[in-house]
């Protein structure tokens, strides 16, 4: 039951008047509070801010969160990306590394050619080889001076009348005289050196015979016997030079291999070869076919 609030006149009186009203008023009203809300009011104030700043809390936690959930994912699905790619690139530096290296084989391959060992291409592989070369041309020019050659007595008399006439209708030109070839029947004289005087009856009077029977052998006649063998077809003089060497050294195995040159004075025999011509009465024979008789 509410009580009559005092009221004292004078001055402590309004006081204590003014006191009794305010310790008689609800709590919010000496707090300051506004009146006319209740503390059912306030508290359902209260209560719905809390609950409003509890959502919101969590709710703005939750965005940052998730944006940095996206960003970090963003981040990671880059990198993974990039990490993705690197390997494919990767891949395709090696895929692009081995297309080149077969394209490489695939080259060779096609511009390799198969020799057989000991062929004519083989021996030009490996550069100029003197004993195959002479062991393959040399049979060839015997061949061609044996079916040139001209009888001893018949050429002599021929370049006696007229030496470059007989040259050019028996001959094979070079640069320092025509190559003859010839066919001589007669004996063995004196040896000087790698020398053998060679007499045939019948020769004009003056003309000089003289064979080479080694072991030494020298010129380039038989290299140039036939008109066949040019420079042009080696790579430098130093290769025409041994051509000319491996053909007298395989002649020599050929013709001259199975006699013994000291012991051909006073022999005879049938010869077939050729001599260059520089004084007509003056012959320096190289033989490609000797006969003992």
């Amino acid at each position: 039951m509410a009580t009559e609030p005092r009221r004292a006149t004078g001055g402590d009186g309004t006081r204590h008047a003014e006191e009794a009203s305010d310790a008689e008023l609800p709590f919010p009203a000496r707090r300051g509070l506004r009146p006319d809300k209740t503390s059912a009011d306030r508290g359902i104030s209260i209560g719905v801010g809390q609950i409003v700043a509890g959502i919101a809390a969590p709710l703005s936690l939750s965005v940052r969160q998730s944006g940095a959930i996206a960003e970090g994912r963003l981040n990671m699905n880059t990198q993974t990306a990039y990490t993705t790619a690197k390997p494919t690139g990767s891949k395709l530096k090696i895929a692009a590394g081995i297309a080149a290296v077969v394209i490489v084989i695939g080259a060779i391959a096609a511009d390799t050619k198969v020799v057989t060992i000991g062929s004519q291409h083989d021996v030009r592989e490996q550069g100029f080889q003197p004993d195959s070369y002479g062991a393959q041309e040399f049979p060839k020019v015997q061949a061609e001076v044996e079916k040139r050659a001209v009888d001893a007595v018949t050429l002599a008399t021929a370049v006696l009348a007229d030496k470059k006439a007989a040259g050019e209708k028996y001959g094979v030109a070079t640069s320092t005289g025509p190559v003859l070839p010839v066919s001589l029947t007669g004996t063995f004289g004196d040896r000087k050196a790698n020398l053998n005087e060679f007499k045939v009856e019948g020769l004009p009077d003056g003309v000089v015979i003289r064979v080479q029977t080694g072991p030494a052998i020298n010129g380039t006649e038989l290299r140039d016997a036939t008109g066949n063998i040019q420079f042009g077809q080696f790579t430098n003089q130093i290769e025409y030079q041994d051509a000319g060497s491996a053909i007298n050294n395989e002649m020599k195995k050929a013709t001259l291999g199975s006699l013994d040159p000291e012991k051909l004075t006073g022999k005879t025999a049938k010869i077939v070869g050729v001599f260059k011509l520089i004084n007509p009465k003056n012959w320096l024979v190289t033989p490609v076919k000797v006969e003992l008789k």
